[in-house]
């Protein structure tokens, strides 16, 4: 997974699952790693510079092709 990749939450006890968006960045710390994801709305549209990036595990996610 890269930054620029579009995801979908594919995690089912996750507040967001099914939902799709785009990797905006990925980091670590001594826990693992974590990435951020801007997320489309519910008609499938990016909110721009009002949205909110969300924070996921790798294993929440799957990417989309």
């Amino acid at each position: 997974m890269k930054e620029g990749d579009k995801v979908t939450v594919v995690n089912p006890l996750h507040a967001y699952c099914g939902r799709s968006g785009t990797v905006v960045e990925i980091s670590s710390d001594d826990e693992g790693d974590f990435i951020f994801v801007e997320m489309m709305d519910i008609e499938g549209r990016y909110t721009g510079r009002f949205s909110q990036d969300i924070m996921f595990e790798p294993r929440d996610l799957k990417i989309v092709k």
